[in-house]
């Protein structure tokens, strides 16, 4: 950064008309002709993709689909992967202590019953069910 890219006349115009989305999205492009942009900033969580790229497959999206999630979109996919690697493991034993502080901000966390590939992070088993489980009031 700064990267310049030269785009058509059109892509120019789309950059123009959504300076406000990619500011928003942490990605400032400035428009330096009529066929030129130059990408100024990038959103530090993608400091290693090709900025030039992005750039290209949201105005790609915008032409197609008047938007964009591409940004956010691979965001979500990096913070998935982080939580994932991060994540209490099979096997790995915790205190009570670790146990409680889990539970506590899983209670805090949106969308916490279900893990980032969509497996669900607990269940609800009513008294009967652990009856039956541990054969009780046989």
């Amino acid at each position: 950064v700064p990267i310049s890219v030269n785009l058509s006349i059109q892509e120019v115009a789309l950059v123009e008309n959504n300076l406000t989305l990619f500011s928003q999205l942490g990605l400032i492009v400035q428009v330096m002709g009529d066929e030129s942009v130059v990408i100024r900033e990038v959103p530090l969580m993608l400091a290693k993709d090709n900025a030039e790229q992005t750039l290209r497959d949201m105005l790609s999206d915008i032409r197609e689909f008047g938007q964009s999630s591409l940004i956010e979109d691979r965001i979500d996919q990096l913070l998935s992967t982080l939580a994932c690697h991060g994540s209490v493991r099979a096997n790995r034993s915790l205190t009570i202590d670790e146990m409680n502080a889990l539970l506590r901000d899983m209670e805090r966390t949106e969308r916490s019953g279900q893990c980032n590939h969509g497996r669900p992070t607990w269940t609800y088993l009513s008294l009967d069910k652990l009856d039956k489980l541990f054969l009780r009031g046989q």
